[in-house]
């Protein structure tokens, strides 16, 4: 890479794509590879025409051109021999042998698998058939089994020696009866221990609902006793106030009724210091007028 201002005007030729002088340039090592390959920037070009920059540059080794790769990517296609097919002829037989092939491959494998198919069918037709004549052929070989073994008892021992025979069997049955009997009182102890626990949780759970309920009426019947007396509270003071004239004349306190007036609220009604010092803390209203008490001031008699 190296700057190429003065090199226009010595041999008067222009390099990069864009024809303009000055700036850094890079060189093409196309001509290094093939002398024939004439380069359109004359083996030069504009790091700025390219996109590139001096780092990019230093980390490429060879340097070629898009155009000039191109071509040499084209002369080297150009160069590598054709390889010619042998024996085509030989080759589209043996497709033609593969492709059929594996034609009667298929046929034969759907032939079977409907061969098959059918067969299994059948055999399922005729299943319930053979499982009649089974179990027909069972109970005719057990009657046989049964006359053999009780007329060779009767031959070698006697009736009494296949009577007792009898009553083992019977005695075998009644134990499996009876464990089979156990089994299931078991089981259903079980069920029932589960059952007995489902419903003391169950009962638990209404005492705790009936324990709540209690709770519920007793606090709705205490607030009802609050709610009576706040309303007689109200209706006394009402019965009071209506007892007492509003009027500026009185010298009665018109909210405790019972002190005389010698407090100034900020509306100009009169009241009792305790309960304009009071509207005054709690921001009330005056219960004349109903504006709200930001300050009172205390009366004092000459």
């Amino acid at each position: 890479m190296s700057s190429r201002c003065t090199a226009e005007e010595e041999d008067g030729l222009s390099y990069c794509t864009c024809g303009k002088s000055g700036g850094e340039f890079v060189g093409c090592e196309s001509n290094l590879k093939d002398k024939s390959i004439i380069c359109p920037g004359n083996g030069w070009y504009h790091l700025e025409c390219l996109g590139l920059t001096r780092k990019d540059v230093d980390l490429i080794d060879k340097f070629i051109c898009p155009q000039c790769s191109k071509t040499l990517s084209a002369m080297k296609r150009n160069r590598q021999p054709r390889k010619r097919k042998k024996n085509q002829k030989q080759d589209k037989a043996r497709k033609l042998e593969k492709c059929q092939r594996t034609r009667a491959f298929k046929e034969y494998k759907q032939n079977v698998l409907q061969e098959f198919g059918l067969h299994i069918e059948t055999l399922k037709a005729k299943m319930p058939l053979l499982k009649t004549e089974l179990e027909m052929k069972l109970t005719k070989a057990k009657a046989a089994i049964s006359k053999q073994w009780k007329s060779k008892i009767i031959q070698e021992h006697s009736e009494e020696k296949w009577e007792l025979c009898m009553n083992i069997m019977s005695q075998e049955q009644s134990e499996l009866i009876y464990a089979n009997t156990k089994a299931n009182i078991v089981t259903m102890n079980k069920e029932k221990n589960q059952l007995r626990q489902k419903l003391q949780e169950k009962e638990k759970l209404v005492q705790q609902l009936h324990s709540q309920t209690i709770k519920l009426t007793a606090d709705i019947r205490s607030r009802e006793q609050k709610l009576k007396s706040i309303q007689g509270e109200a209706q006394r003071k009402k019965d009071v106030l209506e007892r007492i004239p509003m009027n500026e004349n009185s010298t009665v306190c018109p909210m405790c009724c019972v002190k005389p007036r010698d407090s100034v609220l900020g509306c100009g009604h009169q009241a009792c210091e305790g309960c304009s010092i009071n509207l005054e803390t709690k921001r009330g209203a005056c219960p004349v007028c109903g504006e709200i008490v930001n300050r009172c001031i205390k009366m004092y008699q000459s």
